[in-house]
């Protein structure tokens, strides 16, 4: 049987810390390195190809791509995603008949069609990589899964047991995982950390600092968190403090067409064609500051341009970031690692 190592991978991020374990991992380094996307909807296609061609892969199976908005919007809906994903778990079952995988690569830990290959091919190894807060999360979900020895999938309601039976998921914790995170967390007595410096991202690179600053935006007004008005108050907060000429807006891909024409009157809207990361490397001007909310870019850009670049965290009102439940986490994560937390907009709070 031909060995090779499987990378399941649904976002452009987990994409950018896959090329950087498949490059800084010796295990994945000089061996075949097979990538399966799971994402085919149209608003992330042009990213995927863009950083698919950033290495080189022995095969890549990205079997559907809804470049129709209309069947994309479809296809997000809960019965037509399980299709697809069944779609999916046939393809695989089809591609894995005659090898076996050595190491097995996943973004997604919790979700359906990792959870099938887990559970029903043999692997030597499993390494999770980062996609953005879900790690938080998923080293929770771990120790809870080594305590009780209890899958993750009959923790939660929404997991019914005729989906559970559809992808073959059955009440089985694996033994042990390797995190390649950013995030320097503490993970059960079975799993290893790998920290994720982005050694491969950052390698040969020489910048020159411009006076511009950038705002990486969220996609708090669209998930109900928070109402656009106070949205753009809080940005106009920020946006007073600087030369309106010089204050760039990084979008997020799910903030919506009409909130990025309000936010454009306070700032520039500078959109990019990969995650910001990987696009930042690629520019040799890089901005004096890079400000945010609670996105974990602005760890993965401290963790990139360390002392090059100031990178500063305003911190909404509490009733705000309660909402995120991985909040003093990520507060003692940014400060750990050099990021300035700015409490004005929370103390000021109307």
């Amino acid at each position: 049987m031909n060995e090779i190592n499987l990378y399941i991978i649904g976002t452009s991020f987990q994409l950018l810390n896959a090329l950087e374990a498949k490059n800084c991992l010796p295990q994945l380094s000089n061996s075949v390195n097979n990538i399966f996307i799971t994402n085919p909807f149209c608003k992330s296609i042009h990213e995927f190809e863009l950083l698919l061609q950033q290495d080189e892969w022995n095969d890549i199976i990205y079997p559907v791509k809804f470049r129709s908005r209309l069947f994309s919007n479809l296809f997000e809906k809960k019965l037509f995603n399980i299709i697809r994903l069944l779609y999916y778990k046939l393809m695989i079952k089809i591609y894995l008949k005659n090898k076996k995988i050595c190491s097995l690569i996943i973004g997604n830990y919790t979700g359906l069609l990792t959870n099938y290959v887990l559970q029903n091919f043999k692997t030597k190894e499993v390494i999770v990589v980062d996609d953005g807060l879900g790690t938080l999360k998923i080293a929770k979900y771990r120790k809870r899964e080594i305590q009780t020895n209890i899958n993750h999938f009959w923790f939660h309601d929404k997991n019914k047991p005729i989906i559970r039976k559809l992808f073959g998921i059955r009440n089985i914790v694996h033994p042990n995982i390797t995190f390649f995170s950013i995030y320097n967390i503490k993970v059960p007595v079975n799993d290893t950390l790998l920290l994720n410096k982005f050694d491969f991202l950052k390698s040969d690179q020489k910048f020159e600092i411009s006076d511009n600053v950038y705002i990486i935006g969220q996609p708090v007004v669209e998930v109900g968190i928070i109402d656009i008005n106070s949205y753009l108050n809080y940005l106009r907060k920020i946006t007073d403090n600087y030369n309106s000429n010089t204050v760039f807006y990084i979008p997020h891909r799910r903030e919506n067409e009409n909130n990025l024409n309000r936010i454009n009157k306070l700032c520039t809207i500078k959109q990019f064609n990969v995650p910001v990361e990987l696009a930042l490397t690629n520019e040799k001007m890089l901005p004096k500051r890079i400000i945010g909310f609670t996105s974990s870019a602005l760890l993965n850009l401290k963790k990139i341009f360390n002392h090059l670049v100031i990178v500063e965290s305003y911190f909404l009102p509490p009733i705000i970031n309660k909402s995120l439940s991985v909040m003093d986490d990520l507060i003692f994560l940014f400060q750990e690692n050099g990021i300035i937390i700015n409490r004005t907009l929370s103390d000021n709070n109307e």
